[in-house]
């Protein structure tokens, strides 16, 4: 009799542990689109970004795909001047993010088009290279970054534009546009606002920032649904530290032929086309289903 209690005691202890390794793994996985990985966090809901969309693949998702290959991306603005986009290719760049448009305080408007946003994008579609945009922000509030994403889909339903890449909100101070005063809480805020609005109008939308920025004024830990554009010029990126790291802008100054000025070089650390194609057709498919 004591012997069949204490073999009891040694089961329910087994099946006790097995329980606790199985919730606390991160094994489990299943196919979103054609991505498969893993996407259960040890037992608990993983942190999900106020405003992003449910029901669509997330940056989290593509934490374990580091690209082995150095994937080329080069960013642009009406800064870089006459860019034969052909040329670029031809030298090994696989993609352009360009300047959309900028928020600018002391103008009417104060929400701009790039001068050669349109002249680029129509360029770099001839030479049938991927396509993404940026936003330079100034948002003091949510409803300021919420007027900015409006601003960008205006802009998009306008000009009839598509991409291959994502739309960026680019993050920094520069001059009296300072936007690390409004304080930490407030700025992962307005990211989240920004990026969200376009994410829900089925537009991926990551944002752009230094390290040093990124580390001293966002909240990272709320913003990891989007995909992270990083700058750092002076030290290597471990991906492994950023979990929705997807570009790294590692220079301001690359030098190609066909690019009157120099540009930014930026290097592909996850495969952001394919993020892109699989936000797309899971937002298709979600939009289909509500009609």
């Amino acid at each position: 009799m004591k012997r069949s209690i204490l073999k009891t005691f040694i089961l329910l202890l087994i099946l006790i542990s097995c329980v606790s390794v199985f919730t606390g793994c991160d094994g489990v996985s299943f196919n979103f689109g054609s991505i498969n990985s893993s996407s259960i966090f040890s037992g608990k809901a993983r942190s999900r970004s106020l405003s992003y969309p449910e029901g669509v693949p997330s940056a989290q998702d593509y934490k374990t795909l580091i690209m082995d290959d150095e994937i080329l991306i080069i960013d642009v603005s009406s800064w870089t001047g006459s860019i034969d986009f052909q040329k670029v290719k031809d030298q090994g760049a696989e993609g352009v993010i360009m300047r959309l448009g900028r928020h600018e305080r002391g103008h009417v408007p104060s929400l701009l088009i790039d001068q050669k946003f349109i002249e680029y994008y129509t360029a770099a579609k001839a030479a049938e290279l991927p396509v993404g945009c940026y936003f330079f922000a100034a948002a003091d509030d949510v409803e300021d970054a919420e007027a900015e994403a409006d601003y960008v889909l205006e802009l998009i339903d306008m000009y009839g534009l598509t991409f291959e890449l994502p739309v960026f909100y680019d993050v920094e101070d520069k001059g009296d546009e300072t936007m690390s005063d409004a304080g930490r809480k407030m700025l992962t805020s307005i990211v989240d606002k920004f990026c969200g609005t376009l994410c829900q109008k089925g537009y991926l939308c990551g944002y752009y920032a230094s390290r040093s920025f990124a580390d001293d004024y966002l909240n990272k830990a709320k913003l990891l649904d989007y995909p992270f554009w990083i700058a750092d010029w002076t030290y290597a990126v471990e991906p492994e530290n950023y979990p929705n790291l997807f570009l790294w802008q590692y220079t301001s100054k690359l030098s190609l032929e066909g690019v009157e000025e120099i540009c930014d070089g930026n290097r592909m650390i996850r495969d952001l086309e394919k993020f892109t194609i699989d936000f797309k057709k899971a937002f298709s498919d979600i939009d289909q289903d509500k009609g």
